[in-house]
């Protein structure tokens, strides 16, 4: 563990499963699929202002970073970024 780790292990504490690592990535890849989904709707029927846009840039932010986790972060990544169960 670096010093990152070990400092977040200090405060949270969290519970790595083997389990985890599937649903982050699940989870992950259905806001991607929705995001980029509803934008282009809306991109075609030519509602996409301003607003819409730094939703969906929030929310895809969202997506890719616990895509990323999902497949190249160690499981204390992965726990950290599911939750404590």
């Amino acid at each position: 563990m670096n010093r990152i780790e070990r400092w977040i292990n200090g405060i949270y504490r969290p519970n790595p499963q083997p389990w985890k690592r599937r649903v982050l990535r699940r989870i992950s890849l259905a806001l991607l699929v929705l995001a980029l989904s509803v934008a282009m709707l809306l991109y075609l029927f030519a509602e996409l202002n301003g607003l819409w846009c730094w939703l969906f840039a929030v929310v895809g932010s969202i997506g890719m970073t616990g895509l990323w986790v999902s497949l190249w972060g160690s499981d204390f990544w992965v726990a950290l970024f599911l939750g404590r169960p």
